[in-house]
């Protein structure tokens, strides 16, 4: 029996000079008490010098073989070597614990998701406590359940069932979807630890800063009453009342928003009645030649610039004739 000798080559030593027990064999090795009582009886019969407390625990002759199995067919026949099994129709798996009373059935989508969680595939693997947390189960159950899983940090994020059962590609596209979505996941936390981090450093200016300031502002600040305008009685009803809010009197004026600069002063020395209005012009065509002209029959000739606007006055216009400087 190819299971026997295994388990004799590792063990063996161990149970020998330890002088170990049914129970305690059964929980180094992981076998049933059946498979147990095989091994010591193999055991025995090759150290002919055993006399540890494992014979002495286990009460057989030497001449009952009633235990002894036949041959390898027989055994897989009757003998289960697995602390697992995985039920297809159910999609469950149904694990043996030593720390549980009873089998831990699991549902299949809980055991590939709990392996990819436990998997380093996607380079971001959870711990034992939050997979226990996760999926609300003990840690010492977990812990046991990985182990007859023969789970580890460096496992593909698949079950054995997967696979052998899934194709390749699919097991391909499955495992780049599980990496991008663990990019996704660790840009969305490194997002989010920044605008924790961000709120943390306003949290601490208002409570540092604003809060001390409003609270000194509002102890030394004195009390001040706005002054009632009072305005004399008008002669006339007024024509417009509005509110003075963004006149800028006084201040200076920016010649690139206004198209010239000046202040209060400047403007005391303009004489609005003065000034020139802006001559009105009309195009006209001379020689196939278009200009503005400020009347048709009599008025001042100006040339037109590449902008088509008035450009510099060249001639003067009489009862309709043209002459130009």
């Amino acid at each position: 029996m190819s299971w026997l000798n295994e388990y004799a080559e590792k063990y063996g030593d161990t149970i020998v000079n330890d002088g170990l027990g049914r129970r305690r064999i059964m929980k180094l090795t992981g076998l049933t008490e059946y498979k147990t009582r095989v091994l010591i009886k193999h055991l025995k019969n090759r150290d002919h010098h055993f006399s540890g407390e494992a014979l002495e625990t286990i009460e057989v002759e030497d001449g009952d073989t009633s235990y002894e199995l036949e041959d390898d067919t027989q055994e897989v026949q009757w003998v289960h070597d697995s602390r697992y099994y995985y039920a297809q129709d159910s999609d469950t798996y149904v694990t043996f614990l030593s720390k549980s009373k009873q089998p831990l059935v699991v549902p299949g989508e809980s055991h590939r998701k709990m392996k990819q969680r436990y998997s380093n595939w996607d380079g971001s693997p959870k711990s034992v406590n939050q997979i226990c947390r996760e999926f609300s189960i003990p840690r010492s159950w977990f812990v046991e359940y990985k182990s007859i899983h023969g789970w580890t940090h460096d496992s593909e994020p698949f079950s054995n069932e997967e696979i052998v059962t899934r194709e390749r590609d699919d097991l391909v596209n499955d495992a780049l979807q599980q990496r991008r979505r663990a990019v996704t996941q660790k840009y969305e936390i490194e997002r989010w630890k920044e605008v924790q981090k961000q709120a943390d450093k306003w949290l601490r200016f208002e409570v540092e800063v604003l809060e001390r300031l409003v609270c000194t502002i509002k102890a030394n600040a004195p009390q001040y009453t706005v002054p009632r305008i009072r305005l004399p009685r008008s002669e006339a009803k007024f024509a417009v009342v509005t509110c003075a809010t963004d006149f800028h009197w006084g201040m200076y004026s920016w010649g690139e928003e206004t198209g010239e600069e000046y202040d209060l002063n400047d403007l005391a020395h303009i004489d609005i009645d003065d000034e020139e209005e802006e001559e009105e012009v009309i195009e006209i065509e001379i020689d196939d030649i278009t200009y503005y002209c400020t009347g048709e029959e009599n008025g001042t000739i100006y040339s037109v610039d590449d902008d088509g606007e008035i450009g510099e006055e060249i001639g003067k216009i009489n009862d309709g004739e043209a002459t130009f400087y």
